[in-house]
């Protein structure tokens, strides 16, 4: 019972999107609570700490797994591969100019004597 207890409030502390000053109000409140029975019933602690080790062990893999997964995913969008490096100015600005007029080519000019006809 105290096993699941311990990694059941653990995983709800973990996935549970609360704000950090009510994560940090729940821990105060935790810590007094635990005070308070460690005052009032000294005989019941030693039990208490010996039935929660199962569910601590079980709560730090866990938690380790869990970093480790996050690392993961981090190195995987830092380094993701196939973008380049970004172009300097606005897309929209460079569209807006439209496409630059190009200069014929020796393939495209006529040739010298094409305008002449035949000299005699």
């Amino acid at each position: 019972v105290c096993s699941g207890t311990l990694v059941l409030l653990g995983l709800g502390w973990m996935l549970l999107p609360l704000p950090r000053w009510l994560r940090g109000l729940m821990l105060g409140a935790a810590v007094l609570g635990a005070l308070a029975v460690a005052l009032r019933w000294r005989a019941f602690v030693p039990a208490l700490l010996y039935g929660c080790q199962p569910g601590a062990v079980v709560l730090l893999g866990l938690l380790g797994l869990q970093r480790l997964l996050q690392e993961r995913y981090r190195r995987q969008v830092v380094f993701m591969p196939g973008f380049a490096q970004w172009q300097e100015g606005s897309s929209l600005s460079r569209r807006q100019s439209g496409p630059k007029p190009r200069e014929p080519s020796t393939v495209d000019a006529p040739p010298l004597g094409a305008g002449a006809g035949p000299t005699s």
